[in-house]
């Protein structure tokens, strides 16, 4: 017997709870991160409604890398049918809203987190120094950091796939 893993959606009708409880600060529903995060996931869900569900998931899968090629035998169409669904204007709407959402996801890269903290150290330098020194002794750890990945030989491993159809080989290959 096969098993698979579900989630329990449960909604509530906001009339039931008091007003007090629903305006309450720290509830996580009411952080504006949360909310920033939920009306971008609102806007993806408008987006795919617009698309008919295989282009929803051929869209989600140029995403991911997959080539339009391999998309196409996936779902037994042509790579122009791939191509001409994905560049659909709601087709890029919806790319565009995915790669937002997972961005506002992520958080700031380390080269935003390392701008934020030079601008810390420079802005607080004169008026409140320990707070410039804690802000640079945080960006030298970050760039030891990526120094010792580097050493350590730590870097993420490359593969490239060449896709037959389109690269053969020829006798230079062999």
């Amino acid at each position: 017997m096969e098993t698979t893993d579900t989630q329990l959606i449960t909604t509530y009708d906001d009339q039931l709870i008091p007003p007090q409880l629903l305006l309450d600060e720290h509830h996580p529903a009411n952080d504006e991160y949360l909310k920033n995060i939920k009306h971008i996931e609102r806007a993806v869900v408008s987006a795919q409604s617009k698309l008919k569900r295989t282009h929803v998931h051929m869209v989600k899968a140029r995403l991911h890398g997959e080539s339009v090629i391999a998309i196409a035998e996936r779902y037994n169409v042509t790579p122009q049918t791939v191509s001409a669904a994905v560049n659909k204007p709601n087709a890029k709407k919806l790319a565009a809203l995915l790669s937002h959402h997972q961005l506002a996801i992520e958080g700031p890269t380390n080269a935003q987190r390392a701008n934020m903290l030079w601008r810390i150290a420079k802005d607080t330098e004169q008026n409140q120094p320990r707070t410039a020194i804690t802000a640079v002794d945080t960006l030298n750890k970050m760039t030891l950091a990526a120094y010792e990945q580097k050493a350590n030989n730590q870097s993420p491993t490359i593969n490239i796939q060449i896709n037959q159809q389109n690269l053969p080989k020829t006798a230079l290959d062999d």
